[in-house]
C-alpha cells in the first residue's frame, strides 16, 4: 500500500499507531481503499456552551452543521465515519455527528485530509468549511490523543 493510501491517522501517527488497541486501530485505520466505515453510538454525558453572549453565534453555526445551541445531559448520540477520495484524490475521513435533544436533532460535519506541506491532518468543519485546524495525534499505552494547534482559520 502506498503511503498516499495510508489511513489519516496512521500516516500522523506512524509506528506509534500499533500501539492502540485493535478496535480503535479499526475506527481510526479506514481508508478509501478499506471499504469500510465505523458507526458508533453513545451518550454524551455533559453537553455545554460558554456564556449567554456566544448563543447567537452558536445559532448561526447551526446553519452550516459546526456549532449548535442546545445544551443537555444524557445527550443520544451517533457518530458515522467514512473515507474516500475527494475530488483532488486526496485520501479524506468524513465525521458525521448526530445528537439526539429532546427537542431537535443537531448535526455537526467534519472531515479531514492529511497535509503533506504541514506533515499533519487538517479538519475542515461544517458544511462549506468555514472553520479549518490542524490535528495533532497522540498515542499512549490506553488512549489516542486528539489536539488541535498552530494554523487555525475560518
Amino acid at each position: 500500500m502506498m503511503q498516499d493510501n495510508l489511513p489519516i491517522v496512521q500516516r500522523a501517527l506512524g509506528q506509534d499507531f500499533y500501539q492502540l488497541h485493535p478496535k480503535i486501530q479499526e475506527q481510526y485505520g479506514i481508508s478509501s481503499e478499506s471499504d469500510s466505515a465505523f458507526i458508533g453510538t453513545g451518550v454524551m454525558e455533559d453537553v455545554w456552551h460558554g456564556k449567554w453572549y456566544v448563543v447567537p453565534f452558536l445559532v448561526l453555526g447551526s446553519l452550516r452543521r459546526i456549532l449548535f445551541p442546545e445544551t443537555g445531559r444524557n445527550i443520544p448520540f451517533e457518530i458515522r465515519n467514512y473515507a474516500y477520495l475527494d475530488r483532488f484524490g486526496r485520501e479524506t475521513v468524513t465525521w458525521k455527528r448526530l445528537f439526539f435533544f429532546p427537542a431537535r436533532k443537531r448535526e455537526f460535519d467534519e472531515f479531514f485530509v492529511f497535509s503533506e506541506s504541514r506533515r499533519t491532518p487538517i479538519l475542515y468543519a461544517g458544511t462549506h468549511q468555514h472553520l479549518s485546524v490542524d490535528l495533532h495525534f497522540s498515542v499512549d499505552i490506553e488512549r489516542i490523543y486528539l489536539s488541535s494547534s498552530g494554523t487555525q482559520s475560518a
